[in-house]
């Protein structure tokens, strides 16, 4: 006995498509609300420009939420300062001279590390604004 196999009817096929179409351009919206949220609270900034150029990768993250864009500039701030830190301990290019300084200055980006990477723990411990969970120590 021979199988015969019935395609789908093409207003199906129409309606998958429609769905795609409409799914795509949701995460489109969704991509650039992200990435207008991110230039906007960078405008505040001292720096905007660093700030967005930072913060820009992490705005699919992000959303539109400025407990997860602090918690991404905290978290940008500690890797920023990681990568920083070798290269003052090991004089920066500098004099013998100022090496010393440089190497304190390498201490206190290490310690502004830690200090940050604390800060971001706690901002994830944190509940939400007005949460029973926001206020307890």
């Amino acid at each position: 006995m021979a199988v015969t196999r019935r395609h789908p009817p093409p207003l199906i096929l129409l309606f998958l498509l429609l769905a795609a179409t409409i799914a795509g351009a949701s995460q489109s919206t969704r991509s650039r609300a992200a990435a207008d949220f991110v230039r906007r609270s960078c405008r505040a900034t001292r720096y905007p420009q660093v700030c967005e150029r930072s913060l820009m990768p992490a705005a699919p993250s992000v959303g539109r939420s400025p407990r997860l864009l602090a918690q991404a500039a905290l978290a940008v701030g500690a890797d920023r300062a990681h990568s920083c830190s070798p290269y003052l301990a090991g004089g920066g290019g500098s004099s013998k001279r100022s090496g010393g300084a440089m190497g304190d200055c390498a201490d206190t980006l290490r310690d502004a590390e830690e200090r940050l990477r604390q800060s971001a723990a706690e901002m994830k411990r944190m509940g939400r604004a007005g949460s029973p969970r926001c206020l307890t120590t």
